[in-house]
């Protein structure tokens, strides 16, 4: 039977928090919709969970995915979507009761995106825009300026027309950044879209994990690099120009963050000879667009600070960091 919505959570040896997302899509105040759980090979327990839940539930279907990665979970789960929207969650995170009925309101007005906000361990990205309309530019626009929406995948629901039309899918070839890419690509093919500035997504972040320590700024991952190559992706694929400006600013801080962790470990003498590499192309690209980034509003002072110093005394960056973590 055809559902108005599809939810496709990916999972791996997810055991510990499995049951809370799926739960709090079985919670959902409306039940037009089907669960497809993708598990990505998993060697633990949540398999089993999985297969109770499908075993459980008609709404809730339990496949092994036919490749390897999330992207290739979630590309699995699309061939199997047949309703009129699709929705992401991923298998760490949980979502509120009126996830999909604030989807379906703002629905009513025919965008062929729908877009709601996500709080992020109890911080809210956005607190200003209540509601948005955009048109396609607009919606690039916002994609790229860290005060909106973001580049999730997670907190919109997609029309499963553009996708198959188009033949959108998740690049399996990327670790890092992929929903920025899908995001991207997709609204390339739609013609409207609105934001409503509702707490509708959990993304749970692990206090332990690699992600945080990343946010502290003093541990390099490979995954950025992923990140880098996603935006550069899009700037080569980007026929707007007013957007152009907005795709090198971040890139810019993508440079710069990568720049920053490196300058951290090789304060402390853990600097490989790839990783100095690295380093330098990436301050070599901030130097060369250091003036497009000071003069951008998408950034604030704080950061552009940040940058800055990065370049003209790495040390002293070091130093604050090392008073402020210490």
């Amino acid at each position: 039977m055809k559902t108005t919505f599809s939810i496709i959570i990916p999972f791996k040896n997810a055991n510990k928090t499995l049951s809370k997302a799926v739960e709090s899509v079985v919670a959902q105040s409306m039940d037009d919709y089907h669960l497809f759980l993708i598990d990505d090979h998993s060697v633990d327990n949540s398999t089993v969970i999985a297969q109770s839940y499908s075993d459980k539930f008609e709404q809730i279907t339990y496949l092994l995915s036919d490749g390897m990665g999330v992207s290739a979970a979630r590309n699995f789960g699309l061939k199997q979507v047949t309703s009129d929207y699709v929705c992401f969650v991923d298998a760490d995170d949980f979502v509120a009761t009126n996830y999909l009925s604030t989807f379906l309101d703002i629905l009513n007005e025919n965008p062929q995106l729908a877009i709601t906000n996500v709080t992020v361990t109890s911080k809210i990205l956005n607190t200003e825009t209540e509601k948005q309309v955009m048109n396609r530019e607009e919606t690039l626009k916002a994609l790229f300026r860290n005060d909106l929406f973001e580049g999730y995948s997670v907190n919109k629901a997609f029309k499963v027309s553009v996708i198959h039309d188009n033949d959108i899918r998740f690049n399996e070839n990327i670790q890092y950044s992929e929903d920025l890419l899908f995001c991207f690509e997709y609204i390339q093919h739609i013609e409207k879209a609105i934001f409503q500035n509702i707490d509708t997504y959990f993304y749970v972040l692990d206090n332990s994990s690699t992600m945080e320590k990343s946010k502290l700024g003093y541990e390099f991952s490979e995954n950025e690099l992923s990140g880098i190559k996603v935006l550069s992706m899009i700037e080569r694929k980007n026929d707007i120009k007013q957007l152009d400006k907005i795709i090198k600013t971040r890139l810019v801080w993508a440079n710069s963050l990568i720049s920053r962790k490196l300058s951290f470990n090789n304060s402390n003498g853990e600097l490989s000879q790839y990783q100095a590499k690295i380093r330098k192309q990436c301050r070599q690209f901030v130097t060369r667009n250091l003036l497009l980034f000071l003069a951008t509003s998408y950034y604030g002072l704080k950061d552009k600070l940040l940058v800055t110093i990065d370049i003209v005394c790495p040390t002293l960056l070091v130093k604050m960091w090392k008073l402020k973590n210490d």
